[in-house]
């Protein structure tokens, strides 16, 4: 899998490049500060499902050196997502208030095929769900519909 690293300004994308169908993968955004105000992801195609996120991981970073003091920190936004069908599709850039500034990321291309071996878990899906009972547990994988619940 290759992943496309590009910065533009204050957010910086992460994500592979190609993905089979039925397959999960992340797509993360680094802001190299913490000051992030209203950060939104771009609208992502009906080529792909979200299946969480967005997940906030902050990071600092102290050092003294020779008497010198240094601060880095920056925040993560991170989401998976599950491509659905095959083709080459484009995530358009996340945006977001950074530092009292409008910034945006670079978009995402993603090329999907389709997968040689399809995911066990994907195939008859739609009718296990209709039939599964309420104290059920799913495989990590199986689609979240409407019947499910999250506690947080």
């Amino acid at each position: 899998m290759l992943v496309m690293s590009v910065g533009a300004q204050n957010i910086r994308v992460e994500g592979p490049t190609a993905v089979y169908t039925g397959e999960q993968f992340q797509l993360r955004y680094v802001v190299n500060t913490t000051d992030v105000k209203g950060f939104r992801m771009g609208a992502v195609p009906d080529a792909f499902e979200v299946l969480m996120g967005p997940s906030t991981s902050t990071q600092q970073s102290f050092s003294m050196i020779n008497g010198k003091t240094s601060h880095t920190s920056s925040v993560t936004y991170t989401y998976i997502l599950m491509a659905k069908k095959a083709g080459t599709f484009v995530i358009p850039s996340a945006h977001a208030q950074v530092a009292g500034s409008n910034v945006s990321s670079q978009a995402i291309k993603i090329n999907v095929t389709n997968n040689p071996r399809p995911n066990p878990n994907m195939q008859g899906q739609q009718p296990q769900q209709q039939q599964r009972s309420p104290a059920r547990v799913n495989r990590a994988g199986t689609r979240i519909t409407g019947n499910d619940l999250f506690i947080l």
